[in-house]
């Protein structure tokens, strides 16, 4: 079972070096996770609380530890401990956002599934070829490369026509 202590560690390694996410990803299925739940509820279901952000994403917020959980419920909200893997098993195809008011951390589904089944969630990078960038077919692929010529894609020089 991993603390909110060894979680907040976890997290801060990630943060600095992407190289460590995967180690923080894994340890949020053994972690005890907090959702809100509505004060009351008589439909015989568990429903959580979600909100959408300004982007339009609608998320589900999960805390890291019951403090961060109860600031954020403002006692308008029932907080609920879940082990990490029982919680993102329990809603599929849901979208997550670790400790909203925080330094938060978005999963997405197609994450939360490569999470569940092989225990890691690839690593994102972001780089930057500069602006303006146009992607586009690469013209005179030799003949017999049907499936190269499909794929095939180059970065080249802005151009007003891109395709």
């Amino acid at each position: 079972m991993t603390t909110p202590e060894q979680l907040a560690r976890l997290q801060a390694r990630a943060i600095e070096n992407p190289m460590e996410e995967p180690a923080f990803f894994q340890a949020l299925l053994t972690a005890v996770l907090y959702v809100h739940l509505p004060l009351s509820d008589d439909s015989g279901k568990v429903r959580l609380i979600c909100f959408t952000r300004p982007d339009g994403i609608t998320v589900i917020p999960v805390f890291s530890d019951d403090v961060k959980a109860h600031a954020a419920a403002r006692g308008a909200a029932r907080v609920v401990a879940v082990v990490g893997r029982e919680l993102f098993e329990s809603a599929p195809g849901a979208t997550w956002m670790l400790d909203p008011n925080d330094v938060s951390c978005t999963l997405y589904p197609e994450e939360i599934v490569a999470l569940l089944r092989s225990g890691c969630v690839p690593i994102v990078q972001r780089h930057d070829a500069g602006d303006p960038t146009v992607v586009r077919a690469i013209d005179g692929v030799p003949s017999g490369s049907a499936s190269l010529k499909a794929s095939a894609t180059m970065v080249g020089e802005a151009s007003s026509t891109a395709r």
